[in-house]
């Protein structure tokens, strides 16, 4: 359960990443330069959540089943459904501002 968490937030990071990347090119905003830096840093989020997944992933296949393995698998798991929420919350908040409002996501 937690890699299917794990990867939805990190797709919905990278969603972010992209869709604040297309707002920056296509709404002519004057603060360009933000917009793609926050893509960065959203699309560095992203891959960092798959990352941190794979990891922990790779530690649970090593480590026999115990208390201290279903912990790390329960706080993976509850932080990557966080980690989705909070991201899936962004990406419709810069789908509404881009798509609907036809602004950048920032500027």
């Amino acid at each position: 359960m937690h890699k299917l968490f794990a990867y939805a937030a990190g797709a919905s990071w990278v969603a972010l990443a992209l869709v604040t990347m297309i707002g920056a090119l296509t709404r002519h905003s004057g603060l360009i330069g933000v917009n793609c830096v926050m893509a960065a840093i959203f699309g560095a989020v992203g891959a960092f959540v798959i990352w941190r997944m794979q990891t922990v992933d790779r530690l649970l296949k090593v480590t026999p089943d115990g208390p201290e393995a279903r912990a790390v698998r329960r706080s993976g798991t509850i932080s990557s459904f966080v980690m989705f929420c909070l991201g899936a919350t962004c990406l419709t908040g810069a789908v509404s501002r881009v798509w609907i409002e036809e602004l950048a996501v920032f500027g």
